[in-house]
């Protein structure tokens, strides 16, 4: 195993496959369909987001330990700003996914839940992008899949670590005159 620095190459090569995968996920496509029964319209296709929003109300554990998920922890988990959980969250409410209930341990609190289509909605989403995974690896042997996922996860630890780098984020000049990778000639 090598353990020098990444060459620029290979970091511009990640670089621009993660912006081309964004398109894995947020791509329109039937993450699944809240039916019958449900406050939305019968059928009606489900924005990621709203499923994101699911995710994190099944996955998060409460902040302060009340047993309630809140707003505020969903855009934690999302990595958000309040204001855009809360919005995300009035969606999924109108999906009929999630429901706010008064908090049981402190009425004067809000709590996020899923609802029974949201249990629903949930398998569906899980089960889409488990078909959808085995549809774009199925060439792949078992080591490369199995070498990819703990590559894959180790990668997000290391994101979910170092959510803002805010060191290196702030504005550096740029040459005009500097060949930017990647750029054609």
């Amino acid at each position: 195993m090598a353990t020098g620095r990444p060459a620029n190459a290979d970091l511009g090569s990640v670089d621009s496959a993660l912006l081309r995968l964004r398109r894995l996920w947020t791509a329109p496509r039937a993450f699944g369909r809240v039916s019958e029964g449900s406050s939305s319209a019968v059928g009606c296709p489900v924005d990621v987001s709203t499923v994101l929003v699911l995710e994190a109300v099944l996955h998060t554990a409460p902040t302060d330990h009340s047993g309630g998920v809140t707003v505020t922890d969903v855009a934690q988990r999302l990595d958000v700003a309040s204001s855009t959980a809360s919005r995300l969250v009035d969606r999924a409410v109108r999906a009929g996914v999630v429901a706010r209930r008064q908090d049981d341990a402190d009425g004067r609190r809000t709590v996020v839940v899923a609802t029974r289509e949201g249990h629903v909605l949930h398998a569906q989403a899980h089960e889409f992008r488990l078909r959808y995974l085995r549809a774009l690896l199925a060439d792949w042997d078992e080591r490369e899949v199995a070498a990819f996922a703990a590559a894959l996860e180790r990668f997000a630890q290391a994101v979910e670590a170092n959510p803002n780098p805010t060191e290196l984020a702030r504005c550096q000049p740029v040459d005009a005159n500097q060949r930017t990778p990647g750029a054609s000639s």
